[in-house]
């Protein structure tokens, strides 16, 4: 049985800009550019939820626990 969760596929459209700074950070980190995606927004999600008042209360995807 697979418990492995299903991503989610979605379409965003970036600065130019900011397409070529997470390009570049990417190239640099020697991983594809949607990894690079992945891994920026996981860093994000951490650094609001260590940010959060202890009482407050989610799992840090925007959905209440």
């Amino acid at each position: 049985m697979n418990t492995t969760p299903k991503a989610h596929k979605i379409t965003v459209e970036l600065p130019h800009d900011l397409w070529e700074s997470v390009r570049a950070l990417a190239d640099e980190h020697q991983r594809s550019f949607v990894k690079e995606l992945i891994w920026a927004l996981q860093e994000y999600v951490k650094r609001e939820r260590r940010s959060r008042p202890s009482g407050e209360k989610g799992d840090g995807y925007g959905k209440p626990s």
